[in-house]
């Protein structure tokens, strides 16, 4: 399933809500049936106290941009909107294969996730060469020097999350997303998506 593209309409001259802006690359519906079934599995086999993440928000980010009033999100020709599409069209990567066959955690947010023991190299290039692009157009982003992609599947762990191989889980990826968090459960909302070719 994609990120749900709808649109809520302009907020009140009031509203003074936020939300994450990143982009992101989401998998399809089969590949995202095959992660919650892992899931699934994990949870069995090794089950953590924890906040698991709805299947629908399965994604791997590819640059956080940060919170943003949702005002500023809905003008796509105004700033940032604008130098941010603009990063995007600036990036020229081919579709790639990403295979997941790994979990993994981070101690620190007590965050679990899939990864892959490989990253593709086409993967790393889009991070980077996206990244640049938003540098040289002032667009402020996380400024991690390292990239682990992956896709979180569990929050607030109590209990260490242990890495371990699963069973591949291959994904093709062709499009990236341009998305927004959204209040309450469901999918992100995709606010554009440029395709990989």
């Amino acid at each position: 399933m994609r990120p749900d593209t709808r649109h809520a309409g302009p907020p009140s001259a009031a509203d003074t809500r936020s939300c994450n802006l990143f982009f992101g690359v989401f998998p399809p519906p089969q590949v995202r049936a095959a992660m919650a079934a892992q899931v699934e599995r994990l949870r069995e086999t090794s089950p953590v106290r924890a906040r698991w993440s709805d299947p629908l928000r399965y994604h791997v980010t590819v640059q956080f941009l940060g919170r943003f009033p949702i005002a500023a999100t809905l003008a796509p020709d105004t700033e940032p909107l604008s130098a941010i599409r603009a990063a995007a069209r600036a990036v020229t990567v081919p579709a790639f294969d990403l295979h997941l066959d790994t979990t993994g955690s981070f101690a620190r947010s007590r965050v679990g996730w899939l990864g892959c023991t490989h990253p593709p190299a086409s993967l790393l290039s889009l991070w980077h060469c996206l990244g640049e692009a938003l540098d040289a157009l002032g667009v402020s982003r996380d400024s991690a020097t390292h990239y682990v992609p992956h896709v979180t599947v569990l929050r607030d762990a109590r209990q260490y999350w242990p890495a371990q191989a699963i069973a591949p889980i291959p994904w093709r990826v062709d499009a990236l997303v341009l998305a927004r968090s959204r209040e309450g459960p469901g999918p992100y909302e995709a606010l554009e998506s440029w395709p990989l070719e």
